[in-house]
């Protein structure tokens, strides 16, 4: 029984020193045989399909990327705009100011996207009221980003208790939705926070 329980300890060191090693990673120096300062040019000279296409290769770079998915955030194109939002998110860049700024954009995808990555820094009450407006809006796109978006803000910790009823009290309200796209994330979406909510009770009760 000890032979088998020390097994099992250097087994669990072992991962931990793996998993330790894939964090410490660098990202790769090149994507599609190309630097990220190529990618970063592209940014700058493209044409909006070149630009869009390095808005959504950079992140590949990590943190590396930050000063060029930041600079796409004031991109001429609203798609471009829109990726770099959801980039930066996902990957906790930029400020929160200049995020706050884009909550003011003309574009409606723009805003919900950069209200996710706002709230990726801490609550704030306006970037949530977007997220929210974008559940319901009246066409399939923009109600299926903003339900992903609130799907990874409530896993990942980033709304409080509220926001997160909130969040499932908008989504309840299309789960039935005659767009079965739209039911169906609203569903995954729902069970996958409830579940989240079992788990950390399941958690707290052991303790």
């Amino acid at each position: 029984m000890a032979c088998v329980l020390r097994a099992l300890l250097l087994m669990a060191c072992w991962l931990a020193l793996y998993e330790a090693r894939l964090e410490a990673q660098e990202p790769p120096q090149r994507v599609a045989a190309r630097l990220l300062a190529d990618w970063a040019a592209d940014l700058k000279n493209g044409d909006e399909q070149e630009r869009l296409k390095a808005v959504r290769t950079l992140p590949v770079f990590g943190r590396h990327a930050a000063d060029a998915l930041q600079d796409a955030l004031s991109d001429p194109s609203p798609a471009v705009r829109y990726a770099a939002a959801e980039a930066v998110g996902n990957l906790r860049l930029a400020s929160p100011e200049r995020l706050e700024e884009l909550l003011e954009d003309e574009h409606v995808a723009v805003r919900t996207a950069a209200a996710y990555a706002r709230l990726r820094h801490g609550t704030h009450e306006r970037a949530f009221v977007q997220l929210i407006s974008a559940v319901t809006y009246n066409n399939r796109t923009l109600p299926l980003a903003a339900i992903d978006f609130l799907e990874k803000l409530g896993l990942e910790g980033d709304l409080n208790e509220r926001q997160r009823q909130e969040a499932v009290m908008a989504m309840d309200r299309r789960i039935n939705d005659q767009d079965s796209h739209i039911a169906k994330a609203a569903n995954r979406s729902i069970r996958s926070l409830k579940r989240e909510d079992s788990n950390a009770a399941g958690a707290a009760n052991e303790n």
